[in-house]
């Protein structure tokens, strides 16, 4: 076979040889330089700032990028969350300014017994500010917890894990995997955080993000990027995927 020497390649030419990133997708380690969380079998649902939004007062409407196609909505102006441009990594974020803003997907399925959930997001100096719920009752699926700590909360007091006491400023990825009545593990930026056996169901609607769904308790913080895996337990080499991807995409740590 004959070998090629001394070519010359014309600063012009280098973007078509070099691999193509398509929007919305970061370079994860140790996988495709073209990963999406997609890639992952089982995804239900997925919500990210940079697509499927639709502003009217504030953000009255969040598209679902996955096959599932759900759409969360606020109809009312002073319940709908802000959307700020560049805010992190030169992407966009959904969230605040106050308690009262949230969106909601009323007729989005349950989660099933086993999934997996994945949300980006920056923490809030407000107490008992709910990041994600599935209903409009005292229970969340993430939470900020006395102003401070992120928090998976299953509904009661005795089901509550904290993935970080005193999150630092900026986006963090927690990830939750869950099989009823078996086993919880949390990760925060891709390191496992708890592990525990739950003693309240997930299986449920993941109805509400930015809020609680009742006007109150909502986070001040930002939201870009939600997932769920319906029937899926993510592996350690695919948690390290997303913390990866997001790092690329999102500028998480």
């Amino acid at each position: 076979m004959p070998i090629l020497q001394n070519v010359m390649v014309e600063d012009a030419d280098l973007p078509a040889l070099l691999p193509q990133i398509p929007s919305g997708r970061g370079q994860a380690s140790g996988s495709s330089p073209t990963f999406s969380p997609l890639d992952i079998v089982g995804a239900s649902l997925w919500l990210r700032a940079d697509l499927g939004i639709t502003i009217s007062t504030g953000v009255s409407a969040w598209a679902d990028q996955s096959s599932a196609g759900n759409i969360f909505v606020q109809g009312t102006a002073g319940n709908q969350p802000n959307y700020t441009t560049n805010a992190y990594n030169g992407q966009p974020a959904v969230g605040g300014p106050d308690a009262a803003r949230y969106l909601q997907c009323a007729s989005i399925a349950t989660l099933g017994t086993t999934a997996s959930i994945v949300i980006t997001c920056s923490q809030s100096s407000v107490a008992s500010a709910y990041i994600a719920t599935p209903d409009g009752a005292n229970t969340a699926f993430l939470s900020h917890f006395s102003g401070s700590a992120f928090e998976w909360y299953n509904g009661t007091g005795s089901d509550r894990y904290t993935f970080a006491l005193t999150p630092t400023a900026g986006l963090h990825q927690l990830i939750v995997t869950q099989t009823d009545g078996a086993s919880l593990i949390g990760y925060y930026d891709g390191v496992q955080v708890f592990s525990a056996v739950p003693t309240v169901t997930i299986n449920r609607q993941f109805k509400n993000v930015c809020g609680r769904g009742t006007g109150v308790n909502g986070t001040n913080g930002s939201v870009v990027e939600c997932i769920t895996y319906s029937g899926v337990i993510l592996t350690p080499s695919q948690v390290q995927q997303l913390h990866m991807y997001s790092r690329a995409f999102w500028g998480s740590p």
